[in-house]
């Protein structure tokens, strides 16, 4: 598996995977989503409990309105619930997909460590450098 993670900004990173390995990602999204309730995603994902399907929903639908090949750029929201997603179907079968593939993603988003790369006591002075003149950061 060659998926990466990469912190690009303050709120967003890019995800660079092979076309394969993207197509895989946004078929287990899918699935995980329709196991919303037995995967007790309802309980993993962030917000307001009335808000975090539509969520789902959301990422879905811009993953299957992506335009050219990845590396793709996405906000952290975005890519914590891909992460999650994919992880809470380790163990998981899930149809019409090859379970070694499945189990390969599962692995790599698990030693990419998602919550350390967009913990700001990781970024490097450069990284909070740029930006702070970007605007997205603002001085103490």
């Amino acid at each position: 598996m060659t998926v990466t993670i990469e912190r690009t900004g303050l709120d967003f990173g890019v995800i660079d995977a092979s076309t394969a390995e993207w197509a895989l990602i946004g078929t287990l999204v899918r699935h995980a989503e329709s196991l919303y309730h037995d995967l007790e995603l309802l309980y993993s994902i962030p917000g307001p409990e009335d808000q975090r399907r539509d969520r789902l929903r959301r990422l879905i639908e811009n993953l299957d309105r992506v335009w050219g090949p990845p590396p793709l750029e996405m906000p952290k929201a975005d890519i914590f619930l891909i992460w999650l997603c994919v992880r809470t179907l380790d163990g998981e079968d899930v149809p019409d997909v090859d379970a070694a593939a499945k189990d390969a993603l599962v692995d790599r988003l698990r030693a990419l460590e998602v919550h350390d790369i967009f913990d700001d006591d990781y970024a490097t002075r450069a990284q909070l450098e740029r930006w702070r003149k970007a605007g997205a950061l603002t001085q103490p």
